[in-house]
């Protein structure tokens, strides 16, 4: 269902809406005694139309602020139901993944897990995939969304900057607590692009394997030369998870073609803005109306005192 809401992008200009009553007050002409009301009678036009350019002016004025409040329209889905998988992509951003490929100087670890991982999203067009990165800390980068776009303008700045050693076990950790924070589909896949190169507490092991394993996540480890890789590879063995060596193009594409038989489910999307539109445009006009009829009233209709 979509909601429409009428709101304002910088609504504080309008408070300048209580000076009008003050600027009416300076507007005001001053008074001109006469010796004779007869005078009067005579010289002015009935009294209401002495107001009038006061009164365009002050709607000038006021359409003009709102118009510098920016007055838009956003259009919100407040929720729909769509069939989707709920993939979390953890990145490995350690101080490891900036050393440069076996024959290639010129490219980082890195560099390959991006371009891997933005070509895995690409492919991902109906289901929600989250963002998490790590090195001695685990980070969550984008939480579980249908907006691929925003994944991949996130994958695109990686690189840039690295998050200490490797631990391995803290992004498992903040993976899982995703999951059960805003998991929904029953097919849930947690993709691991990283050189594996560091060990694994056993008993961080043992309790990664049994949540992987209890809760049915299908785990894939997407390598980058893996070394010193002994204990992440024996989580994809103990949890029947597959190990794709993301330098061979076979093994990619067969890893997607794995990933996309998985069942998909139905899951509640939250409120999404969807449109943002502008309409101050009207409201300058408006502006400009109030102060061109006002110019005409002063200096062809009506006779103002000085």
């Amino acid at each position: 269902m979509r909601l429409a809401m009428f709101t304002f992008a910088d609504p504080y200009v309008l408070l300048l809406a209580g000076l009008l009553p003050l600027l009416a007050l300076v507007k005001r002409k001053t008074f001109v005694g006469y010796s004779h009301l007869r005078l009067l009678e005579k010289a002015a036009a009935p009294r209401f139309w002495l107001k009038v350019p006061l009164i365009l002016f002050l709607l000038a004025t006021m359409s003009l602020l709102i118009a510098l409040a920016r007055p838009q329209k956003r259009e919100y889905i407040d929720s729909k139901q769509v069939e989707a998988r709920d993939i979390i992509l953890i990145m490995d951003l350690s101080y490891s993944m900036e050393m440069g490929l076996d024959g290639d100087s010129r490219k980082k670890k890195v560099d390959l897990a991006r371009e891997a991982a933005r070509e895995f999203v690409k492919r991902q067009e109906g289901n929600r995939v989250a963002l998490i990165v790590f090195g001695d800390e685990a980070y969550g980068s984008w939480p579980l969304t249908t907006d691929l776009k925003i994944i991949d303008e996130k994958l695109q700045t990686i690189g840039t900057r690295y998050y200490g050693g490797t631990n391995l076990e803290k992004p498992f950790r903040k993976a899982f607590h995703h999951f059960e924070e805003m998991g929904q589909s029953k097919s849930k896949v947690l993709i691991f692009l990283s050189d594996g190169d560091a060990p694994i507490p056993a008993t961080a092991k043992t309790e990664i394997l049994d949540y992987l394993t209890g809760k049915n996540i299908h785990f894939y480890l997407l390598g980058v030369q893996l070394a010193n890789a002994r204990d992440i590879l024996d989580i994809v063995r103990g949890s029947n998870g597959s190990f794709i060596n993301i330098q061979r193009e076979e093994e990619f594409k067969k890893g997607f073609e794995e990933i996309d038989r998985l069942e998909r489910s139905v899951i509640t999307v939250e409120k999404t803005e969807v449109l943002h539109k502008e309409f101050y445009q009207g409201f300058v006009l408006a502006g400009l109306i109030f102060l061109l009829l006002r110019e005409i009233l002063r200096n062809s209709l009506i006779l103002e005192f000085p």
